[in-house]
């Protein structure tokens, strides 16, 4: 009976998580900045189309190790180091990191990643241009007007 309980209890916490995360979810989908979702270890479970855009990759690309790809070679290592001590330091709560970008079109873009952990295991972070003209243009290329519907967990 005891296990049973758990169980229930269990498949509660889980359905809790799954709800938070569809609610990030949908507020990382209106955003016009890049943001996007790791996992506990640091792994990309989900990017916005934002982040899709700058990139040019796809959410497939980008997911798991793939968003390394899109950080300028130059600045993949401390990238990288600076990354993963916050994945793994459970003291660490909030990441704070400036690297650049490759873009889409072959030019580099410097921008501040911010990313927090969360309650359910997960991360969430954005990335922000340093140059503020960076910035507009990114606004400019937003399609603001075929934003995705809000779902409701």
């Amino acid at each position: 009976m005891a296990l049973a309980h758990r169980f229930v209890q269990y498949e509660d916490k889980i359905e809790r998580i799954a709800s938070q995360l569809r609610q990030y979810k949908n507020v990382i989908d209106l955003c016009p900045l890049p943001m996007f979702f790791a996992d506990e270890h640091g792994n990309c479970v989900y990017a916005n189309q934002a982040m899709e855009r700058v990139t040019n990759a796809s959410l497939e690309e980008l997911q798991h190790e793939g968003w390394q790809e899109y950080v300028h070679p130059d600045d993949i290592g401390e990238t990288l180091d600076t990354w993963m001590t916050f994945v793994r330091d459970p003291k660490c709560r909030v990441y704070e990191h400036q690297h650049r970008y490759v873009c889409a079109d072959g030019t580099s873009i410097e921008v501040l990643v911010k990313a927090q952990q969360m309650p359910c295991n997960s991360i969430v972070g954005f990335s922000v241009p340093t140059n503020f003209t960076n910035f507009t243009e990114w606004l400019r290329g937003a399609d603001l007007e075929n934003l995705p519907p809000m779902v409701h967990a």
